[in-house]
């Protein structure tokens, strides 16, 4: 697939972020990964993390923002990675995680959280 024909694809569009939004992702109970927002989608989120995560299976994605004022936003999500790539030497990992939507309700109500971060993340 070319560079095009994915941003051909990209059903959402992403807001990049630069202050810290942080990302918790959890495979199983006991095992939680925590990791820097890159960018955020209805359908996806891309995030950088020290450690390495294992690709397959689904993750809980929880994603804690804090906006000017104190006010504080939490959202969580079923997801998958679809993609990692190695970030300079020893620097890290980068994920794209695609969100799991269960139906249109669901979809249409994350999109409005989403869109409320997005949103005072621009502010």
């Amino acid at each position: 697939m070319t560079y095009t024909e994915e941003l051909e694809r990209r059903q959402f569009i992403r807001t990049r972020f630069d202050s810290p939004v942080s990302v918790e992702l959890n495979q199983a109970a006991d095992s939680a990964i925590i990791a820097q927002l890159v960018d955020l989608s209805a359908g996806g989120a891309r995030v950088r993390s020290s450690e390495k995560c294992d690709v397959s299976g689904e993750y809980s994605v929880l994603i804690c923002a804090t906006f000017r004022g104190g006010d504080n936003q939490v959202l969580q999500l079923q997801g998958k990675i679809l993609r990692e790539s190695a970030i300079e030497p020893e620097k890290g990992w980068e994920y794209a995680i695609e969100f799991s939507q269960s139906d249109d309700a669901t979809s249409q109500s994350v999109t409005a959280e989403l869109d409320r971060i997005c949103i005072h993340h621009a502010i």
